[in-house]
């Protein structure tokens, strides 16, 4: 099978952002208000009860009602398996999921050249924003991974019609929602699409 440059680039991109990624994870070691900047402590104290209780409350027993549970959910997975390294555990993952969701992105907007699609992925991917962001405790990088999804399987409907990818393109507007609330927007908009447009 004979590689691309592509692929070559591609691969050489990948190991860059990992680079990247653990510079700004060896930078951030210690730094605990860095980890659990923002909100991150409306996500971990339900994760931590999850686990540890069964329940999704706060460690005072007020049951968590004003954000979502999938992301605790996700978090719980992670202190379930592994408690020691559990941040390092939960950045790779929101590093990858990054990652994906990015190469997702691309394949979306099809660019034709190929150098194109490599100067976009390589914007997604080195965006300030979402660098630090896969560094947090937050939604975000979840979310973003769910929303590109069910875009991506929006468009694959909207080129053959098949409901295998109505299903996917729904089940992933339903984790976005689960994830963060502004996913029940993004149904609505999805739903006034297939009306009207497909």
């Amino acid at each position: 099978m004979k590689i691309n440059k592509y692929q070559i680039y591609l691969t050489i991109i990948f190991f860059i952002f990992l680079f990247v990624n653990f510079i700004i994870l060896s930078f951030s070691q210690g730094i605990n208000s860095f980890l659990m900047g923002a909100d991150s402590y409306s996500y971990i104290d339900p994760a931590k009860n999850l686990v540890e209780k069964g329940s999704l409350a706060y460690t005072n027993g007020e049951f968590m009602h004003n954000n979502t549970p999938l992301y605790p959910f996700f978090l719980s997975l992670f202190l379930y398996f592994e408690n020691n390294y559990f941040f390092n555990y939960v950045i790779l993952t929101q590093v990858i999921l990054l990652f994906l969701s990015s190469y997702i992105a691309t394949i979306i907007f099809n660019f034709e050249n190929y150098k194109i699609k490599l100067i976009f992925l390589s914007l997604l991917l080195f965006n300030p924003n979402l660098l630090i962001t896969a560094h947090l405790c937050q939604t975000e990088i979840l979310y973003l991974f769910f929303f590109i999804s069910s875009l991506y399987f929006l468009i694959k409907y909207k080129n053959n019609f098949k409901y295998k990818n109505l299903f996917f393109c729904s089940l992933f507007i339903a984790l976005s929602t689960l994830t963060r609330p502004i996913g029940l927007y993004i149904f609505y908009s999805y739903v006034i699409l297939i009306i009207f447009f497909l």
